[in-house]
């Protein structure tokens, strides 16, 4: 990657919308004789450390994937941790988001963590809902799988409550370029570009379900530091990199245009 910094007070970039996989954390812990939630509790510090980057790149959209829909199977004890750090963070946090004029959103399920949890979640994306310098996205109890599956279940129901008649679905489904869009509509924010750079931490070269919908053309990055290791920097070389991409989606090259 090019290690090249940033001058520029608004430094330029066509990304939309930057994802995160923030995969190691609890590697990180293990390798350093710690408990997991100390992975995970570095996590949000460093979460922290590398947001100033996307407002000073105008990118207007950012996920972190926090919680899987897979991540019920770890232990309890380090789930309640996680949620507690969560909360935590959430509660805390307010004052410097809206400092900085950032919107939080979450995506996936709702319907399986605690109150306390479901209330501090509201409360920062109500706190935040008119922020403009960028969209945080947090997937939480998200799984790409999961979400195609609510997605389906969305359109079903609205044909059983008669909001869409089955014609008009089967009509919208026919051809592609229609097709994508009334998809996407049932999809947990329709509302947000699809995302343009995917990046993973610790090695691990898979999406694991992130934006399985979305992702067709993401451009993927994966580097091996732990997330609680990423830094800036790292964050200014994906741009960098990404901007020297040939991104064609199925045509010709710029290149040779």
């Amino acid at each position: 990657m090019n290690s090249q910094d940033t001058t520029s007070a608004q430094a330029a970039t066509n990304i939309q919308h930057f994802a995160i996989i923030p995969d190691g954390n609890r590697r990180w812990a293990r390798k350093r004789g710690l408990p997991p939630y100390e992975g995970h509790r570095q996590a949000l510090k460093t979460l922290e450390n590398i947001l100033p980057v996307f407002k000073e790149y105008n990118i207007p959209y950012v996920t972190v994937w926090a919680f899987s829909t897979e991540n019920w199977k770890r232990p309890k004890q380090e789930i309640d941790i996680l949620f507690e750090l969560i909360t935590q963070l959430a509660t805390k946090s307010k004052d410097k988001l809206q400092k900085n004029n950032i919107r939080v959103r979450t995506i996936g399920r709702r319907d399986r963590f605690p109150n306390r949890l479901l209330k501090a979640i509201k409360d920062i994306e109500d706190a935040t809902k008119n922020n403009t310098a960028y969209t945080l996205i947090i997937p939480l109890d998200y799984g790409g799988q999961d979400e195609i599956r609510r997605a389906v279940l969305k359109l079903l129901t609205q044909i059983k409550a008669s909001k869409l008649t089955l014609n008009q679905a089967i009509n919208n489904l026919l051809e592609l370029e229609q097709a994508v869009p009334f998809i996407t509509s049932f999809m947990d924010a329709p509302d947000v570009p699809f995302p343009d750079v995917i990046l993973r931490t610790s090695g691990e070269m898979r999406l694991s379900g992130l934006y399985s919908w979305e992702n067709a053309y993401a451009e993927l990055f994966f580097i091996q530091k732990f997330f609680p290791d990423l830094t800036p920097q790292d964050i200014i070389n994906v741009i960098n990199e990404f901007n020297q991409r040939d991104r064609r989606f199925g045509g010709d090259s710029k290149s040779s245009q």
